[in-house]
């Protein structure tokens, strides 16, 4: 059996135990949580398709129906990896990046 005075010991630590579990994650720190860095960017228009071609022949490499953006990155049908680097209106240009090997 415990002792009273070992009791209030035990139940005073249990008690500032869980007040700080609870307080810790509520308080706020500074740069507690850092955000990725914001465009400022204008606004870019949507468009119902747009085409993506190698910037460096200007060779057509996809026709899609989906909002592309900058960094999106597309592997060919012949297994090459591109990544978007530039849009234009509805023309969005992208580099080549490596080959691919798929299973």
């Amino acid at each position: 059996m415990l002792k009273p005075k070992h009791f209030l010991f035990l139940f005073c630590l249990i008690l500032i135990l869980l007040s700080t579990y609870y307080l810790i994650p509520i308080t706020p720190l500074k740069n507690r949580y850092i955000s990725p860095p914001t465009q400022v960017d204008t606004i870019q228009k949507k468009y119902d398709y747009y085409d993506i071609s190698d910037e460096a022949d200007q060779k057509n490499l996809m026709r899609i129906p989906v909002v592309v953006n900058i960094g999106d990155e597309l592997i060919t049908e012949d297994n090459k990896l591109y990544r978007v680097t530039r849009i234009e209106e509805n023309h969005a240009y992208a580099a080549f990046i490596r080959n691919v090997k798929l299973r």
